[in-house]
């Protein structure tokens, strides 16, 4: 699948099927197109540290949505591919790759800072997982277990990578008392699992009242909403149990004002890269300065945060929320899902039959 910002009638006559859907106030073509098989040399030593995958199946995350609200130009062409989360069969793998082989399935794994030689920016291993057959560094790849399904491996890599390593960094203890903050987001939602293997006491704030039953299948004992003058509904449970241990801000936006909510030497953790509320530091100062809070900024995470996450995974103490699974008939009806819901909670899959070379 490829995507291309201009929206006339026509089509390129590689394309066997486009649809047409807004993305962020802008109109963006997407189609399925076939290509020539991708070459790759196992003896070249260009390839030595590389691999050849192709990706049996994708879904987008929030920083591939972000990358739609430049008005298309991060997909200028008709060549460009979408998707960061994959899951994908090894084809063939370079001299001095020891730990991969042909066969094994992988998902990436978005280290930050960095490896040397990932080619997506911001740490990503590839924003073009819809063009199906990518070389890529084999230090970007992890092997994934036979026990997790193709579309829960498609599932998860960016954001439970991402969830785990705030989990990891908030370092609750068992028994201690976490609120998250967009918990119906991708990366809320792994978080949560990653909470609920630790056996912490989760709560919820201003989830949507829909969600709340699945939240609550997820470990989630108290859904609170925070009220339109402030903090409001959330005060009272924070009091009864001393304030919390530790908040966890998964909302891609930074609100500071939670931090009124933790208790003494509390911790607070986000990932959001753009401020939601002016002047919200100076009203959580006081606070952070009183109780000896810790704020903490976290971006992707490190290798052993998609480990655990996998292992978790495999072993049934949690499983990643898909919405629903598309396949390449389904074109139009995954672009309507994943781009035209608004209210859905989970991943929308698109996934690729097992032969053939498609973009």
């Amino acid at each position: 699948m490829v995507a291309n910002p201009w929206c006339d009638e026509n089509y390129p006559p590689h394309w066997s099927d486009a649809g047409v859907v807004e993305v962020h106030g802008a109109r963006f073509r997407f189609g399925i197109a076939t290509a020539n098989a991708t070459q790759f040399d196992e003896a070249a030593d260009y390839n030595r540290d590389h691999a050849l995958v192709r990706v049996i199946a994708f879904s987008l995350n929030r920083w591939d949505h972000a990358s739609f609200s430049d008005d298309g130009k991060s997909v200028l062409d008709s060549t460009h591919g979408i998707g960061s989360d994959f899951v994908a069969e090894v084809i063939s793998v370079g001299r001095q790759v020891t730990d991969l082989g042909a066969g094994h399935r992988v998902v990436p794994c978005a280290d930050w800072p960095s490896h040397p030689g990932i080619p997506g920016a911001r740490g990503l291993v590839s924003t073009s997982a819809s063009r199906q057959l990518l070389r890529l560094p084999a230090n970007g790849l992890m092997k994934v277990s036979e026990s997790i399904t193709d579309e829960a491996a498609a599932a998860l890599s960016m954001s439970a990578q991402s969830g785990y390593a705030m989990v990891r960094r908030l370092d609750p203890q068992p028994g201690q008392h976490v609120t998250v903050c967009g918990a119906s987001s991708d990366v809320g939602l792994a978080a949560l699992g990653a909470l609920a293997c630790r056996n912490i006491k989760v709560s919820v704030l201003d989830a949507a009242p829909e969600y709340a039953p699945l939240l609550r299948k997820l470990g989630v004992s108290q859904v609170l909403q925070s009220g339109k003058t402030g903090l409001d509904s959330a005060w009272s449970y924070a009091a009864s149990i001393g304030g919390f241990d530790g908040v966890l801000d998964a909302r891609s936006s930074i609100d500071l004002r939670p931090v009124e909510l933790l208790g003494f030497s509390g911790r607070y953790v986000a990932c959001g890269m753009r401020a939601e509320v002016p002047d919200d530091l100076a009203t959580a100062l006081p606070s952070v300065i009183s109780k000896n809070i810790t704020i903490i900024g976290n971006n992707l995470g490190i290798r052993a945060d998609l480990a655990d996450a996998l292992q978790h995974v495999a072993e049934g103490r949690w499983e990643p929320v898909i919405d629903s699974v598309y396949t390449e008939s389904q074109l139009t009806e995954f672009l309507e899902r994943e781009f035209g819901t608004k209210n859905r909670l989970g991943r929308v899959i698109f996934r690729y039959p097992r032969s053939g070379n498609h973009e």
